[in-house]
């Protein structure tokens, strides 16, 4: 008799562990309800922001609108300062929407550890659960049928337990189950908190690159206001200037690259190109921060001619790399103008430097890929910078056969 009490003591003991783990549950649950408060209050706060970034985009839309209409339209001096202040008013925008998306993503971020924070309480919760179920199960199954059946005063009760018997066990397979649900759930949550802190990681740097850009076309206003002196005659006179000295070096580009190789087509220095074998483009600085893209509709001087390059940019005096190993077809180091070094390289490419403060290598040299070449310049009226230019960065092209091409479908 003393041997079945103690085993009913036993199975009771178990039972009640399983409840006291149940209560803790429940506990646990009411204070996930307050949390829940905090939760929603902060996906408001969220959606409240996603809806600012919206209305800034739209305004930003109505600014892109307005610079394409006053793009076809003739250039004048008035017409050119409405489109320099409509792209600057759509950057601040851009810097305004950018700047939002950033808190955005930075309240998604502390959601999204907050989520995690709950998922893993709940998985420990479960895996208390299931520890205490399977440990009432055990114990039960360290005892024969007939033990628990005198453990009992009546059959009633013993059968009774029975069926809780087989409801726990029930119970610990959907806790298993919810367990591994959970589990998978928590490691989705971590994905998503590494996606949105790199996403924050872009977003810092995209926020870089407008203001970058916003600063560049205040200079072009500026540079504007001081060259015309508000002067419509002055500012005609000026753009015929400019449009002269980028035909003269698109032509010089072209008929020094053309010369060379017709010169080049055979001979040793043909058979050291070849050997060289084929470009396989690397970046030329290591900034990867594009201010002006290949034939870019908002380049700040397509009023004078279509950009054939990208713009990178990059501090004043930054090494600059040649892209791929080639020919020095044209090392052109001047302080009163635009300096540039062209490469030739085999199949047909070339690649062009531009706005450099400094230029390393001559007219006839040999370089290898990632060998220094100059360094970059284009900080207005500096050396090399040229008359075009709006602040620091390479210019840098890629060329086949005399014709530009986009860069970045090279790099």
């Amino acid at each position: 008799m003393h041997h079945a009490y103690f085993l009913r003591f036993r199975l009771e003991r178990a039972t009640w562990g399983v409840v006291a783990v149940f209560l803790f549950i429940f506990v646990f649950s009411a204070a996930q309800a307050q949390n829940t408060t905090s939760f929603n209050a902060l996906k408001d706060t969220i959606e409240q922001k996603k809806d600012s970034i919206e209305r800034i985009k739209r305004e930003i839309g109505t600014y892109e609108q307005s610079i394409r209409l006053r793009q076809a339209q003739a250039a004048s001096l008035s017409n050119q300062i409405l489109i320099l202040n409509d792209q600057i008013q759509r950057l601040e925008l851009s810097v305004r929407a950018t700047e939002e998306e950033i808190e955005t993503v930075g309240l998604e971020i502390t959601e999204t550890e907050r989520l995690i924070t709950e998922r893993e309480r709940a998985l420990l919760l479960k895996r208390a659960e299931l520890a205490a179920g399977i440990r009432n199960l055990w114990q039960r199954e360290q005892a024969g049928d007939l033990d628990i059946l005198l453990a009992y005063d009546t059959v009633s009760d013993y059968f009774n337990d029975l069926e809780n018997v087989e409801q726990l066990q029930a119970h610990v397979g959907d806790t298993v189950r919810e367990f591994e649900r959970l589990r998978k759930d928590a490691e989705l949550t971590h994905e998503t908190l590494t996606a949105k802190q790199q996403e924050l990681e872009t977003l810092r740097a995209e926020l870089d690159t407008q203001q970058f850009n916003l600063s560049s076309q205040r200079t072009v206003k500026a540079q504007v206001l001081v060259d015309t002196r508000r002067s419509e005659t002055q500012y005609q006179k000026q753009l015929r200037q400019a449009k002269q000295e980028q035909a003269a070096a698109e032509a010089e580009v072209v008929s020094v690259e053309k010369k060379l190789r017709e010169t080049i087509k055979e001979g040793a220095r043909l058979e050291r190109l070849r050997a060289l074998g084929a470009p396989n483009f690397t970046w030329p600085i290591a900034s990867r921060t594009i201010t002006a893209y290949f034939h870019d509709p908002d380049y700040p001087y397509r009023y004078v001619f279509e950009h054939p390059a990208i713009d990178i940019a990059t501090k004043q005096g930054t090494p600059v790399r040649a892209a791929a190993g080639g020919y020095v077809a044209k090392a052109k180091g001047v302080c009163n103008g635009y300096a540039y070094v062209m490469i030739i390289h085999d199949q047909g490419y070339a690649t062009v430097y531009g706005h450099l403060s400094k230029v390393s290598v001559k007219d006839d040299d040999f370089v290898e890929q990632g060998q220094i070449i100059g360094l970059s310049g284009g900080m207005p009226r500096t050396c090399g910078s040229g008359n075009l230019t709006t602040g620091p960065h390479l210019h840098f092209e890629v060329r086949r056969e005399g014709l530009p091409m986009n860069p970045l479908d090279y790099l």
